[in-house]
């Protein structure tokens, strides 16, 4: 594997972008797995808002407007709160945890604001990013 050591939350990962992009070409958008509003306007607006989770995931190789195609889905909004709207999901990696690591936790310092990353290992090939954030509300 091809894999580029990067540093998240004081812990060292390795990632494999390019298998990591290839693995998503193979998902299909949100909006195939699910046709709800919220779903649509987390594809369409949310993943271009300026989440520094984001532009990371980017990096990584991450397609952020695709998931896999699983039940329940990979994106999920159970509603608002103080005029945001709630997402919380995750996204597949392809890469490693050093150290025999099984967790890392990141929260706002790290993140930005109305953000928090939980990483967890899935297996000895694939890291988890699961996610939770607060983004600005859809337009009425």
């Amino acid at each position: 594997m091809n894999k580029e050591q990067i540093i998240i939350g004081q812990k060292r990962i390795a990632v494999d972008k390019f298998k990591t992009s290839q693995l998503y070409s193979t998902y299909p958008k949100i909006s195939e797995n699910c046709s709800c509003s919220d779903c649509a306007y987390f594809e369409k607006e949310v993943i271009y808002q300026d989440f520094p989770l984001f532009h990371l995931l980017h990096a990584l190789g991450v397609d952020l407007s695709r998931q896999p195609n699983i039940v329940p889905d990979g994106i999920c909004c159970p509603g608002e709160i103080n005029d945001r709207i709630i997402y919380y999901g995750y996204y597949k990696v392809v890469g490693s945890m050093e150290d025999n690591q099984e967790t890392i936790e990141c929260y706002n310092n790290e993140l930005g604001p109305y953000t928090s990353l939980t990483i967890q290992r899935a297996n000895d090939q694939e890291l988890i990013f699961e996610f939770y954030i607060e983004a600005e509300n859809k337009e009425e």
